[in-house]
């Protein structure tokens, strides 16, 4: 499906890895235009490289850190297979999302098939908002 994103460009943060690399993907599958965004050059640059090499799209990386997750596991004094575990036990699906059911859906909200939508929150949460219905 044609999501009507072609020539335009999107700036996402936290994109070099897991469900923003997949937002990327999916956005710049589409033609997007794209900055990557991450902590390590190395993984921010091939991540650029991939998107521009599979979908002919520009790729721009910009390294940058904007995260408190390792502080926040030394805090509490565990792993991250451990903070994983907490993490998936409070998911009703069992499991955590897949980074391109992410990725795909932010795709289409950003469409314009999605143009009538506003005011909306998308609960991307494996079912475990209980307040929906």
């Amino acid at each position: 499906m044609d999501l009507g994103l072609d020539g335009r460009s999107a700036i996402l943060m936290a994109s070099s890895r897991g469900l923003g690399r997949a937002c990327a993907h999916s956005v710049a599958r589409e033609g997007v235009d794209v900055v990557i965004n991450g902590r390590t050059a190395a993984d921010v640059e091939a991540t650029a490289n991939d998107i521009a090499s599979a979908y002919g799209v520009n790729a721009q990386a910009v390294v940058g850190d904007a995260t408190e997750s390792n502080i926040q596991m030394s805090r509490r004094g565990i792993s991250y297979e451990e903070a994983r575990a907490e993490q998936e036990a409070t998911i009703n699906a069992g499991r955590l999302g897949r980074p391109e059911e992410f990725g795909d859906a932010f795709a289409f909200m950003c469409s314009a098939q999605a143009g009538y939508i506003s005011g909306q929150s998308l609960q991307l949460d494996g079912g475990s908002y209980g307040g929906v219905f």
